[in-house]
C-alpha cells in the first residue's frame, strides 16, 4: 500500500494488481472487491490522502476475512498518521 496525500479533501484509492503477482482474474477481481469494501467502510476516516494498493502474490490466496483484518490494520495506521500530521501542523520551512 502506498498513499500520498491529495488536494480533494477525500480518500481516493487505486490499484495495481499484475497477472504475474496474482495469476487469476477470479483472485485479481475478489482481492478488489474485498479492499473497495473494507475501503468504503473506513473512507470517511482517512481524510485527504490516495491509495495504491500494490497486489501481493500470497493477498490471491489468503482468507477474505484475513484479508480484511489486514486492511482494517492498513486503514489504522494511515489514519493515526494522517491525525499526527494534523495535530503538528503544517512543516515551517526557515531557509
Amino acid at each position: 500500500m502506498l498513499y500520498r496525500d491529495n488536494d480533494q479533501g477525500e480518500a481516493r484509492i487505486g490499484f495495481v494488481i499484475a497477472k504475474k503477482k496474482i495469476p487469476t482474474a477470479v483472485a485479481r477481481n475478489r482481492v478488489r472487491r474485498v479492499v473497495r469494501e473494507s475501503f468504503r467502510q473506513q473512507r470517511n476516516n482517512l481524510g485527504g490522502i490516495d491509495i495504491i494498493i500494490l497486489g501481493q502474490g500470497n493477498a490471491g490466496s489468503v482468507a477474505n476475512l484475513e484479508l480484511f483484518t489486514s486492511l482494517s490494520r492498513h486503514w489504522q495506521n494511515l489514519q493515526e498518521r494522517e491525525d499526527h500530521n494534523r495535530r503538528s501542523g503544517p512543516v515551517k520551512d526557515n531557509a
